[in-house]
């Protein structure tokens, strides 16, 4: 699928699959009117892509504004973000909030504002239009957007996060929300951030994994939440080339190819085919490939091979894994064709 096109399955009763209804479906569905995406990013019931030429589209759930068109009606259809001038470089869908990066570094978000996690005005509960980032002029190299906080890795390396803190998951330990972005004192040498619901996971640069914040199913990589960055358990050692933040789940990507996840296993999202819980970052079973991109969603995990193929496992309710109506506690393939997904990909 490498020709801008995207493809959407699983739930769909807010339209977030694209394809102008609300039918659910557990095989791929061609996302109607897009032909120049260049990514993807899935919040809990809405999607949003980047466009070649740097513009912003977003459908599905519209009650907090996240689609950005002004308005607060579900959208089924693709919709141009508006008032965003400047080319976006990069852009993250949080559970219900979006934020992106412009080419100068400044960041800019919109939909829920409920934990002040857009970082502008904290009395708006939801803004339909993106508002830009209090503080936050320039030097954004790489922005997540959580569960009702946000974080970016700045030029420099360090790391500002905004908005909830009841679990520590802004990496502060006052607990208490930030509207304005506040400065890390550690990491101090990141190089990507990825935030789930209530968990914040960084990579820094020698390829150590940290991460901080809440741990109710050991998604932090420990037995208990804190709101400083820790090692996950069974990670000492080992180089990372790229995190995906679930709901309350984690995996990421070890340079030699291979898959870890930890957390929150009630639905056999950690790919051990097992349903079992656990703090450890252990393999992913049955992957068989190297692996280059992977995306934990909400109890599900999907990752792309380099081959171009989607693999999925975890929880299948809506069809989620793409693969009908069978469940999988072991990765399986999307589609028969491995070759058909070649770009990326993205789990809500």
């Amino acid at each position: 699928m490498n020709t801008g096109s995207v493809r959407c399955w699983g739930s769909n009763g807010q339209g977030q699959l694209g394809d102008g209804s609300t039918t659910e479906h557990t095989t791929p569905v061609v996302v109607s009117g897009i032909n120049d995406a260049s990514a993807i990013s899935l919040g809990s019931m809405h999607s949003c892509v980047r466009t070649t030429s740097g513009g912003v589209k977003c459908w599905g759930d519209n009650a907090q504004g996240q689609v950005g068109d002004g308005s607060f009606n579900d959208r089924w259809l693709p919709t141009a973000v508006q008032g965003l001038s400047a080319p976006i470089m990069q852009l993250s869908a949080g559970a219900r909030h979006n934020c992106v990066l412009t080419q100068s570094g400044a960041a800019k978000c919109w939909g829920d504002n409920a934990a002040s996690q857009l970082g502008g005005d904290g009395t708006v509960l939801a803004n339909p239009l993106p508002v830009d980032v209090y503080n936050f002029n320039s030097g954004g190299l790489r922005i997540s957007a959580g569960g009702g906080h946000t974080c970016s890795v700045m030029n420099d390396q360090s790391v500002r996060c905004w908005g909830a803190n009841t679990d520590g998951q802004l990496g502060v330990d006052d607990y208490e929300t930030h509207l304005i972005p506040v400065v890390l004192a550690h990491p101090t040498d990141a190089i990507d951030i990825d935030l789930g619901d209530m968990h914040s996971c960084a990579i820094v640069s020698d390829g150590t994994m940290l991460c901080w914040g809440g741990s109710s199913e050991g998604q932090i990589g420990s037995s208990s939440s804190v709101a400083f960055p820790v090692v996950p358990a069974d990670t000492w050692g080992l180089a990372f080339n790229a995190i995906s933040a679930g709901f309350e789940h984690s995996c990421a990507i070890v340079d030699d190819g291979s898959a870890r996840c930890w957390g929150g296993n009630g639905y056999g999202e950690l790919g051990r085919g097992s349903f079992t819980s656990s703090y450890h970052a252990m393999p992913v079973l049955g992957l068989n490939q190297p692996i280059v991109s992977i995306a934990a969603g909400g109890r599900h995990t999907c990752a792309l091979t380099q081959a171009g193929g989607v693999l999925c496992w975890g929880d299948n309710a809506s069809g989620q894994l793409g693969i009908g109506r069978k469940n999988n506690k072991l990765p399986g393939f999307v589609l028969d064709d491995p070759a058909f997904f070649r770009d990326g990909f993205e789990s809500g």
